[in-house]
């Protein structure tokens, strides 16, 4: 087993156990991880912490964004700026789920990392400005609690680090040592992680036998299982969604987890334009009429590959042409040497 694997396994052990050790000043500690309940627990501080916000002086986002426009120090084309990019980056997200040829799915992929970073940008420079508002102190209170409850001193959860008396008295310092313990350690389970997780052999092989229902699979109540398990399951779900179409991931990635999280991908995605295309009226459509029908076999599909085509071709139930191929067998037949018109539409099936 290579070393992504290896990873991949260790990430898919702590997500089953619920929980991630860490070293912390000479110490092992038990990081639990977050579930609904913990997170709806916070939430229902929210009003009390906003209120106490409020009551030291702090100003609302709002108020704070009116004081700066006064003062130029943020200006309203800032901000409109800053929604623009907010709307830019979910348009290119929402069009680059439904874009199944890698190759033009790349040229989006790239304006939209373009975008993110000018997001972020404009993002930290606003933050700068507004400093503490009644929104962030809010927000940084409640992570602070759901740390608090989230450090153990064993597996079981039965001894909390640290007691009440003794979280009110640690300095920023050692406090931030924790938050760093336990971001560096929850970020191994970010997005990208748990779908390489949800389509490798160590997983599949236990999940397909569960029948779609997560008590089976994890042993307890879907509203007690933790963010990551509930993430890793719906992953597991569209996986064995891909694998009950029929569709097998080539051999050469069996070794290769990105490779294979890209290809269930890249099946969804055509399986999303394969039901776009028989909706509009396509060759696997019997309803369709004669003139679709002939429609859907001249249909191009600019920069696919050959394998991504063959694929479109096996669920339309025809076969993908090579048009350059084809010129030159037409042109070889007649003994032209430019097609005209005619010629370009036999070769798309148009007559």
């Amino acid at each position: 087993m290579n070393e992504q694997f290896l990873k991949l396994k260790q990430c898919y052990a702590e997500i089953i156990q619920g929980y991630s050790e860490v070293e912390h000043d000479g110490k092992k500690i038990y990081i639990k991880h977050y579930t609904e309940k913990d997170l709806l627990k916070t939430d229902l501080l929210y009003e009390g912490i906003y209120n106490k916000a409020k009551s030291r002086g702090l100003f609302t986002v709002k108020e704070k964004t009116k004081l700066l426009q006064e003062s130029e120090e943020w200006t309203k084309q800032q901000e409109d700026k800053l929604q623009e990019l907010n709307v830019r980056v979910s348009n290119l997200q929402t069009s680059i789920s439904n874009i199944f040829i890698k190759a033009q799915r790349k040229g989006l992929e790239e304006k939209l990392n373009e975008s993110q970073k000018e997001q972020a940008s404009l993002i930290k420079e606003k933050n700068e400005c507004f400093g503490e508002t009644c929104e962030s102190y809010t927000s940084k209170i409640q992570n602070q609690l759901i740390l608090k409850d989230s450090l153990y001193k064993d597996s079981k959860f039965s001894k909390k680090l640290l007691s009440e008396k003794q979280y009110d008295e640690l300095d920023s310092t050692e406090f931030s040592m924790l938050i760093v313990a336990q971001s560096m350690k929850f970020s191994n389970f970010n997005e990208d992680t748990i779908s390489q997780i949800g389509v490798c052999p160590f997983f599949l092989n236990s999940f397909m036998s569960c029948k779609s229902n997560p008590f089976i699979f994890y042993g307890k109540p879907i509203i007690e299982l933790t963010i990551f398990q509930q993430t890793l399951f719906h992953k597991g779900l569209f996986a064995k969604s891909i694998l009950e179409l029929g569709k097998t991931p080539p051999n050469d990635m069996a070794q290769d987890p990105k490779k294979l999280a890209d290809w269930y991908e890249a099946q969804a995605q055509q399986e999303k334009a394969k039901n776009k295309r028989q909706g509009g009226g396509s060759m696997s459509d019997p309803s369709s009429s004669s003139e679709k029908t002939i429609s859907a076999k001249g249909t191009s599909y600019i920069n696919a590959t050959k394998e991504e085509m063959k694929q479109i071709a096996k669920d339309e139930g025809a076969e993908p042409i090579d048009l350059v191929k084809e010129a030159k067998k037409i042109m070889k037949e007649t003994g032209k040497k430019k097609l005209d018109s005619k010629d370009l539409a036999k070769i798309h099936g148009l007559i």
